[in-house]
């Protein structure tokens, strides 16, 4: 799946769900905290967005992330395989494999750093969760500020409405699975 194919399912899914909530790019700008013209942009499939700032799109239009995301012909509603981050380089990359329904959504992600990638993540709503295992490599996490080493076959959990970044600071390919909870 390229990252266009991904800004091409964001296109119409954020224009058919936003016309059926009979909302304008304004109105939806102004709920969702986005700006009116990245809107139009995503609409447009010409503009990209944090993953963060695309959850609270989905948020205001009452679908999850997943959903919003994924192909609308998908046969299996929590099943996706979607590339939804790229490094510019291409060597590092996230991935949504699946999601099921909790009290909102609980989606499943891999998640691969080439060496000395970082990827920098705005802090969540208040009540999201993150579930990490780092399957290769070394995972240099850090929350707010504070840095936490994860070395192959370790675990952490904890709540990502603060800052918070992932980087690959050793010199093979990382690679680990996210599990966010909200």
């Amino acid at each position: 799946m390229t990252q266009q194919g991904i800004l091409e399912y964001v296109s119409d899914n954020l224009k058919r769900l936003r016309e059926h909530h009979q909302l304008s790019q304004q109105q939806l700008a102004d709920q969702s905290g986005v700006s009116r013209r990245t809107i139009a942009g995503l609409e447009s499939g010409e503009m990209n967005i944090s993953l963060t700032k695309l959850a609270a799109v989905a948020s205001v239009l009452q679908v999850s992330f997943a959903e919003l995301v994924s192909s609308p012909t998908a046969k299996n509603p929590h099943i996706h395989r979607v590339k939804t981050w790229q490094s510019t380089n291409g060597n590092s990359f996230a991935e949504l494999h699946c999601s099921a329904p909790a009290q909102q959504q609980v989606e499943l992600w891999t998640w691969s750093l080439a060496s000395g990638d970082v990827y920098q993540a705005e802090a969540d709503p208040e009540g999201w969760s993150e579930l990490l295992y780092v399957v290769q490599g070394s995972l240099t996490l850090t929350l707010d500020g504070v840095q936490h080493q994860l070395s192959a076959g370790s675990s952490f959990v904890y709540a990502s409405s603060v800052p918070y970044s992932y980087a690959n600071l050793g010199t093979e390919p990382l690679l680990f699975t996210r599990t966010v909870a909200y």
